[in-house]
């Protein structure tokens, strides 16, 4: 897609933006996503490490833009319960099953909720979330929807969890 881009509007200033998914897991191995390296004017990342990922003949081009959101109004939580919420869709590379190993160690009268908000990538992820459902049905929901909000929903929570590389908005893939 930035190779057709680019041929498309070869003086067209382009900026590409990366997230820890295109960073960690594609460049190494893809060609298409190197590529898109050379042909970018203009490289964003989410944060100041990820420079450092960049090849160093591409580094001069990175500038860092710091996710952000408006404040929230403090919502009103339950006092009896610990709401947790860990947001992002289901994928290998994310490794949910950490989440999902975690509340297995709880005791099953523990005053704690998860939601699980994002949708599970693939089969083998959708079983996994659905037999860690059955054995933990008071500490896991998972929401199906493909449009996260969680900005809302941590609003309600009194912990959140953002697992290193869960993107929560992606701004440069067409990959959810």
């Amino acid at each position: 897609m930035i190779r057709r881009w680019r041929d498309r509007f070869p003086r067209r200033p382009l900026a590409v933006a990366l997230t820890g998914t295109d960073l960690y897991r594609d460049l190494p191995d893809d060609p298409e996503a190197r590529d898109s390296l050379m042909l970018a004017d203009r490289l964003i990342v989410l944060q100041a490490d990820a420079v450092n990922a960049l090849p160093p003949a591409h580094r001069g081009k990175a500038r860092v833009v710091y996710q952000s959101a408006r404040r929230l109004a403090p919502a009103l939580k339950p006092a009896a319960r610990l709401n947790c919420v860990m947001v992002g869709h289901l994928r290998a590379e994310k490794d949910p099953g950490t989440g999902w190993g975690a509340w297995a160690h709880l005791p099953p009268d523990a005053p704690i909720r998860l939601d699980v908000i994002g949708r599970a990538l693939d089969e083998k992820l959708e079983q996994a979330r659905a037999l860690s459902s059955r054995r933990a049905a008071r500490a896991l929901a998972r929401s199906t929807s493909s449009r996260l909000d969680p900005a809302g929903d941590q609003a309600r929570r009194t912990c959140s969890s953002f697992p290193p590389g869960w993107r929560v908005a992606p701004m440069s893939s067409s990959r959810p």
